[in-house]
């Protein structure tokens, strides 16, 4: 036999075999049943729902790879802290400079209420420390915060 006889042969034979699958597929189907009839009442039941059964693991057994028994987790209870109290804002005042020439000392008058004080670089005075200063303005540290103060009147 050619090649091409073989070639039509089994064309053949495919769309004979795709034919009666299509056959049996399109056969199979009933209109008639998939039809539903608009006037035809369902009646529905809903199933009672049933509670779902809890059950718990007690995995009170030995580590296989420690030899140990399972420790009971403790909690760790914090102490409450106290609520912050919100505590007055002392009022500071940079009132001027004074400068020695010679030695280069400067020494800063400040007012921390109301209270007049000298205060030089580094000096802590009433929870107050002066950082540094210009005669214009004065950095300060008061209650872990830093502050930059302007000259009074200015």
């Amino acid at each position: 036999m050619k090649k091409q006889t073989k070639t039509y042969l089994l064309l053949g034979l495919v769309l004979c075999i795709w034919g009666a699958i299509a056959v049996q597929f399109f056969g199979g189907i009933n209109k008639e049943e998939l039809l539903i009839e608009k006037n035809q009442k369902v009646n529905f039941i809903p199933i009672p729902k049933q509670d779902r059964d809890t059950f718990s693991i007690l995995a009170n057994y030995r580590d296989p790879f420690l030899g140990t028994f399972k420790k009971k987790k403790t909690s760790i209870k914090r102490a409450q802290r106290p609520p912050k109290t919100a505590e007055p804002e002392v009022l500071i005042e940079y009132t001027g400079l004074v400068m020695d020439a010679a030695a280069k000392n400067q020494i800063f008058f400040m007012s921390i209420d109301g209270e007049q004080l000298l205060m030089k670089k580094g000096q802590k005075l009433k929870a107050v420390t002066l950082i540094s200063g210009t005669k214009d303005k004065v950095k300060i540290r008061y209650k872990r915060k830093i502050k930059t103060i302007s000259v009074k009147g200015s």
